[in-house]
């Protein structure tokens, strides 16, 4: 009987190890140090246990250059005071592009279920669109927008054409913390999709410790006609710091580190 009710427990630990995209273990020898262990890429990633964040706005900025910088400005609400943005997914279906914002609600009783306001802004690849009307939906919140100038004439995807999913080469990641209550503190990582067809297609963060673990996929569609090279952008995450002891935090974002003090001076 013993037996048989270890093989199960270990059974459950690989199954909850395979539905993380990335583990996070500890080095041996001398004070733990948290590291992160990436599972491929082109794995999909499990998504049971979050729940969508609850969206008080959305906003599309349509700027000037070539590529067309093209932001979603997302203002939403934690459930409390101990959650994250842990998970950001983006779809696109025709001329509709679905965003998904979700966390893990804290079960601690230190953590107050108060909501807790954030603001996320994410990159939309516009370099493959045609001139046209588009929306953006963000857990059931739309904006539109509209693409006035473009040289493409390719067919818009939709969820049905086939996509995979390459890692995002990180160039840099800087801490932007604002003033008020609570103190608004989010990483800025600039970065590159692998190609010009390219879309950020997750986010994932885990705090281990002191450390804030991000990573960042990219959806590209399953063609050869992309052009190659990169396509850089820009992108915030918001950081939680509610309730963290003071000390050196780190934010680790595809092997990009960047590091902060609380109490914020």
């Amino acid at each position: 009987m013993k037996t048989l009710k270890f093989i199960v427990l270990a059974l459950m630990i690989v199954m909850v190890s395979a539905c993380s995209p990335f583990v996070i273990t500890s080095s041996s020898g001398g004070p733990s140090t948290p590291v992160v262990e990436y599972e491929p890429a082109s794995v999909d990633s499990e998504t049971t246990g979050y729940t969508p964040v609850v969206i008080d706005s959305v906003e599309v900025e349509v700027g000037v250059g070539s590529p067309i910088p093209v932001f979603v400005h997302i203002n939403g609400n934690l459930p409390d005071t101990c959650a994250q943005v842990e998970f950001v997914e983006q779809k696109q279906d025709g001329a509709n592009f679905i965003v998904t914002v979700s966390t893990v609600p804290s079960k601690d009783a230190a953590c107050l279920m108060d909501a807790l306001p954030f603001r996320m802004s994410i990159p939309l690849n516009v370099l493959d669109l045609p001139v046209g009307s588009y929306t953006v939906e963000v857990n059931g919140s739309r904006a539109d927008f509209e693409i006035e100038n473009s040289v493409s004439t390719g067919e818009l995807r939709t969820l049905e054409m086939p996509t995979y999913k390459d890692d995002i080469q990180v160039d840099d990641v800087s801490m932007n913390i604002g003033v008020g209550s609570p103190i608004p503190v989010q990483a800025i990582v600039s970065a590159n999709l692998p190609k010009h067809c390219g879309q950020l297609g997750e986010v994932h963060l885990k705090r281990d410790g002191n450390t804030f673990f991000v990573r960042l996929i990219a959806e590209l569609p399953a063609q050869t006609d992309c052009n190659n090279d990169s396509l850089p952008f820009r992108l915030e995450i918001p950081l939680n710091i509610v309730n963290l002891p003071e000390g050196t935090y780190e934010v680790n974002v595809n092997g990009a580190v960047t590091s902060f003090d609380l109490p914020v001076r």
